[in-house]
């Protein structure tokens, strides 16, 4: 089997050429974003704390604002296996930023205690934003 060749005028190959080139840049602030690079190592940092690291799964992740520069609140629900290698209930992890670094806070959250830190980040933070 042959692969054809694409015959294309030189306006075709400009298009295409600038089209996956947005699409590379595009792709690739996404995929660099403070959302991403934060949840890579929250994820890491719930990982050493497992039984399985391996079997981690994550969903509905949550970010607070940045306040002050200084103070970020997230939370994550996640599941892993267990010690007898099943999966348990999802619990939820919050993580918090502050000085520069992530630390896990809990690894067994509540959803009233997520929305709490994060909207009381989000107040400070919109304080600060106002001038405060």
């Amino acid at each position: 089997m042959e692969l054809g060749t694409l015959n294309m005028s030189g306006k075709a190959q400009t298009k295409l050429y600038r089209s996956m080139l947005a699409l590379v840049v595009f792709l690739t602030a996404c995929s660099d974003s403070p959302n991403a690079r934060n949840q890579q190592i929250i994820t890491d940092a719930i990982k050493q704390r497992l039984k399985d690291p391996d079997s981690l799964t994550l969903k509905n992740w949550r970010f607070s604002k940045v306040a002050k520069d200084t103070l970020q609140h997230a939370c994550v629900e996640f599941n892993a296996k267990n010690s007898f290698g099943g999966y348990g209930e999802p619990s939820l992890a919050i993580a918090r930023f502050y000085k520069g670094s992530w630390t896990i806070t809990d690894l067994n959250g509540s959803i009233y205690d997520c929305e709490k830190r994060i909207a009381k980040t989000n107040n400070a933070a919109d304080f600060y934003a106002e001038g405060g």
